[in-house]
């Protein structure tokens, strides 16, 4: 099994209705960073918990509407800011029309160009009032996105987002459920689906695994001798414990062959001790089972003792236990 990487920022959770968007605050000096998208630009951005909107210095403003990010016919003329000492204050008044944060856009988002700020972006808790319920805690600041909210919330993104949690917790109930969303719409690549087969083999569901990982094999098949070993070992496995041992034999085969392109090896090498592995003793082991299951018993004990060769404790122990010969 692989070991899964996240470095996931911001989690989008669909509940019923609603979506929540839990964006993950940064701490730079003190002050509460995250990266938003202007437009279709990034920029660092900072929150505050006053009640603010959105505003930009007059050099980031410049920036973005010199390079057409902000055009003239989103200014919206001047308008009064109360600053957050108390003071009032003339400033630009403009509309991002696209505010991404996280998976989460905002449409059509009222911002003003204050002078005298040195940040590129601030945002203040005003600027959601419209779109939901704010949350501040734990480092954390959680948008309840209500039905009538104009948020635009990503379906697939938030899927993606909850899965790559899910592996990482190893919660692999729930990683199948939402591998299988994904699957079906056909938002899997080469490695997402490659995981959704080992889920489903860890899961012990033979016949989603053997249906899965074989529309794997039609699309990617000889991309990766890696994946290629673990793909054909998983199957082979969930069609053993379908009762196809001829079809787990053919899968072992093709599992083992591509072990032995991938670590440039071969059946002499492993007979006169020179290459040892336990994942493909496994593996050997299970094929010589599957022999014996198909009443070839000669091949059988031949993959065994083989298996036993690289050194996988199990296949030692069958042979010691049948006596047979690991010379």
């Amino acid at each position: 099994m692989k070991h899964f990487i996240t470095t996931t920022l911001f989690l989008l959770i669909a509940i019923g209705i609603r979506a929540q968007a839990i964006i993950q605050l940064e701490n730079e000096n003190g002050r509460d960073m995250l990266q938003a998208d202007i437009n279709g630009v990034t920029v660092k951005a900072y929150y505050t918990d006053e009640p603010w909107n959105i505003s930009l210095s007059s050099t980031t403003y410049l920036f973005l509407n010199e390079n057409g990010y902000i055009p003239d016919s989103d200014v919206q003329g001047m308008s009064s800011v109360k600053m957050t000492n108390g003071t009032t204050v003339k400033a630009g008044a403009f509309v991002i029309k696209n505010l991404k944060i996280g998976n989460v856009t905002l449409k059509n988002v009222p911002a003003t160009v204050i002078a005298k700020q040195t940040v590129p972006l601030l945002i203040g808790s005003q600027a959601f009032q419209d779109f939901g319920e704010i949350v501040k805690e734990d480092g954390r600041l959680s948008i309840g996105l209500g039905s009538n909210s104009p948020a635009q919330v990503d379906t697939m993104d938030i899927l993606r987002t909850k899965l790559q949690d899910c592996l990482s917790e190893k919660n692999y109930a729930e990683a199948e459920t939402i591998f299988k969303q994904l699957y079906s719409a056909g938002e899997l690549n080469m490695f997402t689906q490659y995981q959704y087969c080992m889920v489903l083999g860890l899961n012990g569901n033979d016949k989603d695994n053997s249906i899965v990982s074989t529309d794997w094999i039609g699309k990617y098949a000889g991309k990766s001798l890696s994946m290629d070993y673990w793909i054909y070992d998983g199957l082979g496995n969930s069609l053993k414990n379908l009762g196809d041992n001829m079809g787990a034999i053919s899968s072992y085969l093709k599992a083992k062959t591509a072990d032995f392109d991938l670590y440039n090896t071969d059946e002499k090498a492993i007979k006169k001790g020179e290459f040892k592995n336990e994942d493909l003793g496994k593996t050997l082991f299970a094929l010589g089972q599957a022999y014996a299951r198909a009443d070839n018993i000669s091949r059988g004990e031949y993959w065994c003792i083989l298996s036993a060769k690289c050194g996988y404790q199990p296949a030692i122990d069958f042979c010691k236990k049948y006596k047979l010969n690991l010379k």
